[in-house]
């Protein structure tokens, strides 16, 4: 009921407001930029649907400049006002409530309008299309709709508001992906204006008010009308009313000048004086709810929003094979970035693209392999070629493939062209004999060679984008038909280092809670003389009474999680020393046999039951230097059950996906500030390197 009141309050003002305008009083004009009137929720979404008819069209180029330039001008704007409000309360003056609630809110305009200029920066938005005409031209058409959108609910920001009004447009006229993802950046910059319009307003109030206030001072000063010509607006004629009565001004003669005064425009000091009151009014509305907006913007897990509002997201969510649904955000923003990139090359809508490739995944046998159901195998993987013929039947379009041809023969063209540009300086330079300079050529083949590879190879990489590995997102956790081990291969000769390495293991488990996900620790004693050492036996106790804490800590339902598993030493010939076979790789092998129940091994310490690990289909394997870090574990698993990744095997060799996975490794933050030479050389570090598995 409250709410009803409020809103049919605040459309009474609106409609005395106008009134008032078109009764002469325009002295507060400027409010047209950022106020309409207040509509329903059902008026909005028809409003939204009458909008698609303006047209835009893709921006040749970038917008950006445009938004900037605007933004700066709304800023200095804004800057300028709190400034004019600061002095004017340095100097005892009253100011308006909404003018305080700006001044206290200055901090978070400042934070909102660094961020946006960071968040604007790059080339992103060249792809935005851009209003064809009309007082919003060049600019970017989420802009122009975001504005309509806050100038009709008085910059009330709401999820169910933006969702509801972006939804309605959409049913005409359907949003690029890259206008959705700016749209939050957008409403922050409208709000902006929107607080940038209403200071400019309440200066004007101030300075009318503060007129006012010299004004009256001069008529109680000499008891009488000074008879000076008065432009009397709303702002003004409240102060200056109010002063005179505060100071029991009673003279008839001074309230007649003034109502004749007011005649001559249609009004009176009664309706001056509720004007007034009524833009005080909604210059605090507009103020308070472009300030809470921001924060409400602010607040909003965007992702969640954008893919309720993609139509191309609701088109991929009907991939034939289910799996895409299933993907964590990042693996389906890759393919939503696909679709966008491909969109321009082939001069289709994105929209256009989505459902293409999932009636390609639809149309395939049901016999045929689960990838070639996925909708990614269309977008990322070989099947691209079939989507791009199913979207242009006919069209041919070039596919530049490193072959190892091409590398071999670019690097031998590029080290005869970099050595005899060498030696040609040299000839200009220097008097050589024929033999010395064919010698010199000879010598410089191996430096340039070296030169010019570490160079290609750079710009490869940098001109080149890594394939990106796709992830099922496990949200319930690792199921058991996924069940993996983490296991740490070591060599161990003191009890100091295994209580650490047992340590790790707690560490890793912390922060990787999962009931399908076990922890080993492979151990190999060190290499001797002998088959057995004396301090053999107190190592192995060591660790079984570590991991059997550890269990009686974190197991549940008495299923272990943590396993130590030992290995005897065997002959080795050639190094005359007693060892663990095959080392690391042996461990990993023998391992690997074991829980495929192959009892051939060489582990005799086996702490507890394994017949959990019997289950495990990936083992993580990590150094004992390496970290894991918290709930990447079931991301690796994510990436190894992806249809995409899945190995297939053509006579015990993986002809497709991964058998294998080695996520990229950098040095850690506290490596990496050790040395002079680690800060200088270890590259940026504190990144989560396994979130971003790249495999080349």
């Amino acid at each position: 009921m409250l709410y009803i009141m409020g809103t049919a309050a605040i459309i009474l003002i609106v409609i005395i407001y106008k009134y008032s305008n078109k009764c002469g009083n325009t002295d507060d004009s400027a409010m047209d930029n950022i106020l309409a009137f207040n509509m329903s929720k059902e008026e909005l979404k028809k409003y939204a649907k009458e909008m698609t008819v303006i047209p835009a069209v893709n921006g040749k180029k970038s917008c950006k400049r445009k938004l900037i330039r605007n933004l700066d001008k709304e800023y200095k704007n804004i800057l300028d006002g709190c400034s004019f409000f600061e002095s004017e309360i340095k100097s005892k003056i009253e100011v308006a409530s909404c003018a305080e609630w700006l001044l206290d809110n200055l901090y978070l305009i400042k934070k909102e309008y660094k961020d946006i200029k960071v968040s604007v920066s790059g080339s992103y938005y060249r792809d935005l299309p851009v209003m064809k005409e009309g007082v919003m031209k060049g600019y970017p058409r989420v802009y122009y709709i975001v504005r309509e959108m806050l100038s009709h609910t008085y910059g009330i920001v709401d999820e169910d508001t933006i969702e509801s009004f972006i939804s309605s447009y959409q049913e005409n006229k359907i949003l690029k992906d890259c206008e959705l993802w700016v749209l939050p950046i957008m409403v922050r910059m409208a709000l902006i204006q929107n607080i940038s319009a209403v200071t400019g307003n309440m200066v004007l109030m101030q300075k009318e008010k503060d007129r006012a206030e010299i004004t009256a001072g001069k008529i109680i000063n000499s008891g009488k009308n000074t008879g000076e010509k008065i432009n009397f607006t709303s702002h003004f004629t409240e102060k200056f009313i109010r002063i005179l009565r505060d100071n029991l001004i009673e003279d008839a003669e001074i309230y007649d000048w003034i109502n004749e005064e007011l005649s001559k425009k249609d009004s009176s000091i009664g309706r001056m004086v509720s004007i007034d009151h009524q833009k005080q009014g909604i210059y605090q509305v507009l103020m308070e709810n472009s300030i809470k907006g921001i924060r409400e913007i602010c607040a909003l897990n965007w992702r969640e929003n954008f893919e309720r509002l993609s139509y191309v997201e609701q088109v991929l969510k009907t991939d034939p094979s289910g799996i895409y649904d299933k993907m964590d955000f990042r693996s389906k923003d890759y393919y939503r970035r696909r679709i966008e990139k491909l969109s321009p090359k082939i001069d289709v809508p994105e929209s256009f693209i989505a459902k293409k490739a999932v009636e390609c995944a639809g149309e395939v046998p049901e016999t045929s392999e689960k990838y070639e159901k996925h909708v990614g195998y269309y977008l990322i993987d070989k099947g691209m070629e079939r989507l791009k013929e199913k979207i242009k039947p006919g069209g041919k379009e070039t596919t530049h493939i490193m072959t190892p041809e091409f590398y071999i023969g670019s690097v031998l063209f590029g080290t005869i062209f970099l050595d005899t540009l060498i030696s040609g300086i040299s000839f200009y330079f220097e008097d050589l004999y024929f033999w010395q300079y064919i010698l010199e050529i000879v010598i410089l083949l191996i430096p340039t060679s070296e030169i010019f590879i570490s160079i290609f190879n750079w710009s490869i990489n940098k001109l080149s984008e890594p394939r990106f590995i796709p992830k099922v997102e496990f949200k319930q956790g690792i199921p058991e038909q996924f069940s993996t081990a983490v296991v740490i291969p070591a060599l161990t000769s003191h009890r100091t280092r295994i209580k650490a390495l047992i340590d790790d293991l707690e560490v890793y488990y912390l922060a990787n809670r999962e009931e399908n996900l076990y922890f080993v620790l492979l151990e190999d004693f060190k290499d001797s003389t002998r088959k057995k050492e004396p301090e053999d036996k107190a190592l192995v106790d060591t660790a079984l009474y570590e991991i059997k804490k550890l269990n009686e800590k974190y197991g549940t339902e008495g299923k272990d999680k943590f396993y130590f598993l030992s290995r005897y030493r065997k002959y080795n010939e050639r190094e005359n020393k007693w060892i663990g076979w095959e080392r690391k790789r042996g461990k990993l092998m023998e391992f690997n046999s074991l829980i495929r129940r192959d009892k051939n091994t060489s582990f005799d310490i086996i702490s507890g039951d394994i017949s959990n690990l019997y289950k495990v289909k990936y083992v993580i394997t990590l150094d004992a230097d390496t970290v894991l870090p918290k709930d990447t574990a079931k991301l690796l698993v994510g990436a190894m059950v992806h249809p995409l990744n899945v190995p297939y095997l053509d006579n015990k060799k993986v002809v497709r996906g991964h058998g294998l996975m080695q996520p990229r490794i950098s040095v850690g933050v506290v490596s990496a500030n050790k040395t002079l030479y680690s800060r200088i050389f270890s590259g940026q570090t504190g990144i989560d390197l396994y979130t971003t598995a790249v495999v080349y």
